[in-house]
């Protein structure tokens, strides 16, 4: 992207504030927001908010190598845990509530949203799966995690397009901007 993403603005706010936004009036019991060692600037788009930040000090590391240091730092008696990438901004505290709702109804160890046949975030699985993220899938991260549980995994039908749309180019964030200011990124999920 060329630029920290996460703290590019986005509705009034940060990308990153939107996620953590999302997720805590949700809610979820905990959010951990994993940084890299020092980030101040992280930290302070994210404010007051009651979240825990957690530094991974694989600077270069992968997203498996953060989601490691969030699953680390999560209270042993978590039940489940709601996995999403800080680039998905158009996520709304509804989405989660559904999805989680989902979870919780579905018999599945492992959900994934989908739109129009493809798999996004955020991603909710059983907390038995902690271990095996701790200790397998490098190179692979939460695809392995599907990959050897393919009857585990549930699908969630998303009516919308914001369980996608993560920003990994300009090109990504100028229609992301676009379609809010549309009108059309606001309400759907």
């Amino acid at each position: 992207m060329g630029t920290r993403k996460v703290l590019l603005p986005f509705a009034g706010s940060t990308i990153i504030a939107r996620v953590v936004d999302a997720l805590l009036e949700a809610p979820v019991d905990r959010v951990f927001v994993v940084v890299r060692p020092g980030d101040d600037a992280l930290k302070a788009a994210l404010g007051a908010r009651p979240v825990c930040c957690v530094e991974n000090p694989e600077t270069g590391g992968d997203m498996l190598s953060s989601l490691r240091c969030g699953l680390r730092a999560a209270p042993s008696t978590t039940g489940a845990f709601v996995a999403t990438p800080a680039d998905l901004p158009s996520i709304e505290p509804r989405l989660v509530r559904a999805l989680l709702a989902a979870f919780r109804a579905g018999g599945h160890g492992i959900l994934a949203p989908t739109h129009r046949g493809r798999r996004g975030h955020p991603l909710v699985f059983a907390a038995r799966y902690r271990a095996e993220l701790l200790s397998a899938h490098d190179g692979i991260g939460l695809r392995g995690l599907l990959a050897a549980h393919p009857d585990e995994v549930g699908e969630w039908p998303s009516a919308g397009p914001a369980v996608l749309e993560d920003l990994d180019t300009p090109a990504d964030y100028d229609r992301s901007l676009r379609k809010r200011a549309a009108g059309r990124g606001e309400r759907a999920f």
